[in-house]
């Protein structure tokens, strides 16, 4: 599982390469894995593009993402989804804003619901 590192990218793509404990997740293999760490450090981009891997390369997947209020979802994870992780004109984005938006369904079938 690898993420696209800044000299593999193709328009419409979105480098990423995670280091420490973000890297590290991007390895683990375990039923539930926990990021801990200061504001700011990449957690939850680092997960957003495990999640994002995923959904692409297991047809039919389905992932949850979930916070404390979906307000504070709406305004900062998926902000980061949308404009850092999902490709430009990604197919999941078609449909309901942001803000009423209850799935990212992908083409091969996996849906990751918020």
């Amino acid at each position: 599982m690898t993420a696209i590192l800044e000299e593999e990218v193709t328009p419409g793509q979105r480098p990423y390469e995670p280091r420490g404990a973000a890297r590290e997740l991007f390895y683990a293999k375990d039923f539930e894995v926990l990021i801990e760490g200061p504001a700011g450090t990449g957690k939850t981009r680092a997960v957003l593009e495990k999640v994002n891997i995923c959904a692409e390369k297991y047809p039919g997947m389905r992932a949850l993402i979930a916070r404390q209020t979906r307000a504070a979802m709406t305004d900062s994870v998926l902000v980061t989804f949308e404009t850092k992780v999902l490709p430009e004109e990604h197919p999941a984005m078609r449909g309901a804003g942001r803000e009423n938006r209850h799935s990212y369904r992908y083409p091969n079938g996996s849906e990751i619901v918020v």
